[in-house]
């Protein structure tokens, strides 16, 4: 007798798991991508000037939003080297929604056009955030090298931001791995550095340092984790260091730095281990307990 209830116990559970409304399992469902999403200006057909997006899979909860703007010296597409895509697919599993954010390439369109392209995409997803799922308030600016320097300077310089109607403290906070904050430095860097500077920024020396996030710190700034190695570029630690000294000088109330020991400037954006310590602490940074 007791064999037989908890037969019909077991048949009417598996029951009420097909009758259920979708909203009451969507936990098991699997994340999601969109590609090529368009920039609130862009023609449709302009791919640089687009976004995909990475969606984890639907707690009932509204996940925090990493906005990820790659490097390659504002010369190069992610295509090839797919950073991003990695990065995105190992964070949708931490519960992290990620955008990708493209921009238009140097030298064929020079400086603002990088840093307009990642304002435009920012107040997309801002704009875009119920009809996606994650939350407007906790959106998030990361990049890598190039990357790192316009999340850094869309962050800190309201322009770009504001042209889209978008208040300078809508961002949560931004992270930045390898970036360049100081475009014009009094240290010797590396050839093919000053070259991609020249073709994206010019000589202009006012310029340099207009676009430099580095003469952008302000007392009211996003909070910033500034992630650097000991095995970068040439100069790289030493920008990452002032940059953040910079910050806290003026009254930045959270600004985080690390130097990443055994990485370089490829691996310490590789967030695909398990026991990658750098990947536990940008998730917590983003208020997602690992």
């Amino acid at each position: 007798m007791q064999r037989l209830s908890l037969l019909r116990m077991v048949t009417l559970f598996c029951a009420l798991i097909v009758i259920m409304p979708k909203s009451m399992h969507a936990a098991v469902g699997a994340p999601r991508m969109i590609k090529d999403i368009p920039h609130s200006r862009a023609a449709s057909a302009d791919r640089r000037r687009s976004f995909d997006l990475y969606l984890p899979a639907d707690t009932g909860k509204k996940p925090p939003l990493l906005a990820f703007i790659h490097g390659g010296f504002w010369l190069l597409p992610d295509d090839e080297y797919r950073i991003g895509p990695a990065l995105a697919e190992n964070l949708v599993q931490d519960g992290v929604a990620v955008a990708l954010i493209r921009y238009r390439l140097a030298p064929a369109h020079r400086h603002p056009a990088q840093a307009e392209d990642v304002a435009a995409a920012v107040a997309q997803l801002i704009k875009d955030a119920a009809k996606y799922g994650f939350d407007a308030r906790r959106i998030y600016l990361a990049g890598h090298s190039a990357g790192g320097q316009l999340a850094s300077l869309v962050g800190l310089d309201s322009r770009y931001l504001t042209r889209h109607g978008v208040a300078k403290n809508s961002i949560a906070g931004i992270v930045s791995i390898s970036g360049l904050y100081d475009l014009n430095p009094g240290w010797s860097v590396a050839k093919n550095q000053s070259v991609a500077v020249e073709n994206t920024f010019g000589k202009d020396v006012a310029l340099l340092k207009q676009a430099s996030p580095f003469h952008h710190v302000r007392a009211d700034a996003p909070p910033f984790l500034i992630i650097s190695t000991f095995r970068d570029f040439p100069g790289f630690a030493l920008d990452a260091r002032r940059f953040a000294d910079a910050l806290r000088q003026a009254g930045a109330k959270d600004v985080q730095q690390l130097m990443i020991e055994g990485a370089d400037h490829f691996s310490v954006v590789k967030f695909d281990e398990e026991n990658n310590s750098l990947r536990r602490v940008v998730v917590r940074f983003l208020g997602v307990q690992p």
